[in-house]
């Protein structure tokens, strides 16, 4: 077995160097004596109740010691382990059913055999709960006060600490003519950024948003997007029940470019093989389906209103009836489901009346929307082969009115 160091930093913490990776490192050290120690550490994690499965260092500490790995855990304080009574309690039977030693800098050695050593830990465990609270109370009650005193919150815009230069971005910006290259630019000249990372495209947006609006671009509104790109868009589904993602792709660099739909999921180990399916192959089976089609005659439209003026007809005389005690309540509902299947039929020629004959030489973005209004998707296999196209109105398959026709 070995002695394992645990270390945990919160957000807040990074400008106390007492609390640093550093300072907690040579704690340990020290507290070891020299023996041999592995670390475990979660930086930027806090220690609040709840937040425990956010910790993977932590996490690895007590799978370690219930897999009986582990002699004895020093820290800085227990702070740095938890700070909730339940989870230090936790922390605390887990050590005592495997023998295992809590040596911090702040508490000492704890030992929760003893009554004194549980007295002590419970003491500790309510005191790092209780300065816990009281932060998280404090700093709640200055955000108010500064919210109602109208202060900015959160970090600076780029361009309001000294040293930053927004006309630095623009010119990179211009230069480039585009965001992606004025990232570029301003990476390769070592300019620092609002944080002191590397530029990104998002970055240099924001910087130019805010202070260079007239040179973006105009974009989309809110509510308009653009069109979908692919014929096939939100029309095909994956055996594990996922709508794939269309994509474009070469695979070669002299190749032209194909469109393939991907399964989002197909980097979970459970999703079967393979994962992705040219839309060639789709399309095809689309077009089998759609050459099933049956258009009911146009004359059929012409009296179309009168039929939906005699269904309303009908309507209002079931429930009149229905009103004065002269039909009954079975007989009424069944007249009106009655009458709102042929409702449904009558919206239903109306529907396919209205879909024009298909070129399939159209763009992706007008032979997806008269596609979408004939069949609601594709169903793969888990060999990404299309079984099954469900159809909005099955009756305009051919094939099932042959097969009505031949009951009757």
């Amino acid at each position: 077995m070995t002695s394992i160091g645990y270390i945990r930093q919160s957000r807040r913490a990074d400008l106390d160097v007492a609390l640093s990776y550093d300072a907690q490192f040579v704690a340990i050290q020290k507290l070891a004596a020299g023996a041999p120690v592995e670390i475990l550490k979660d930086m930027g994690r806090s220690g609040g109740r709840g937040k425990e499965y956010l910790r993977a260092g932590y996490q690895e500490l007590l799978h370690r010691i219930e897999a009986g790995e582990c002699s004895a855990v020093f820290a800085l304080n227990l702070t740095r382990v938890a700070r909730s009574v339940p989870e230090l309690y936790r922390f605390m039977a887990l050590a005592k059913e495997h023998a295992v030693r809590i040596v911090t800098v702040k508490e000492g050695v704890l030992d929760p055999t003893t009554a004194t050593g549980k007295l002590t830990f419970g003491v500790y465990a309510l005191l790092a709960e209780f300065v816990r609270d009281l932060a998280v109370e404090s700093a709640a009650e200055n955000i108010a006060v500064r919210r109602a005193r109208g202060d900015r919150m959160g970090r600076l815009p780029y361009g309001d600490k000294p040293g930053e230069d927004p006309a630095r971005v623009l010119a990179a910006y211009l230069e480039g003519k585009s965001l992606a290259q004025a990232a570029r630019i301003l990476n390769a000249a070592a300019v620092p950024s609002s944080l002191g990372r590397q530029w990104s495209r998002s970055a240099v947006s924001h910087v130019l948003t805010r202070r260079y609006p007239d040179t973006m671009p105009e974009r989309t509104p809110v509510g308009r997007r653009a069109l979908p790109p692919f014929a096939l868009f939100h029309l095909v589904r994956c055996s594990c029940k996922t709508l794939l993602t269309g994509s474009r792709q070469r695979w070669r660099a002299d190749s032209p470019w194909s469109v393939i739909y991907r399964c989002h999921r197909a980097e979970q180990s459970e999703h079967p093989s393979p994962q992705m399916v040219p839309e060639k192959r789709v399309l095809d089976f689309v077009k089998a389906e759609v050459a099933r089609l049956v258009l009911p005659d146009v004359v059929e439209m012409a009296a179309s209103v009168e039929e939906a003026a005699s269904l309303q007809a009908e309507r209002e005389h079931v429930l009149y009836q229905h009103q004065h005690g002269w039909l009954k309540d079975l007989d009424a509902e069944a007249a009106m489901t009655e009458i709102e299947a042929r409702a449904d039929a009558l919206r239903a020629t109306e529907a396919a009346v209205a879909i024009p004959a298909i070129d399939w030489t159209w763009a992706p973005a007008d032979l997806n929307r008269i596609l979408s209004a004939i069949l609601v998707e594709v169903q793969m296999d888990e060999k990404m082969q299309p079984v099954e196209a469900l159809w909005r109105n099955p009756a305009l398959r051919g094939d099932m009115q042959s097969i009505r026709s031949d009951a009757e």
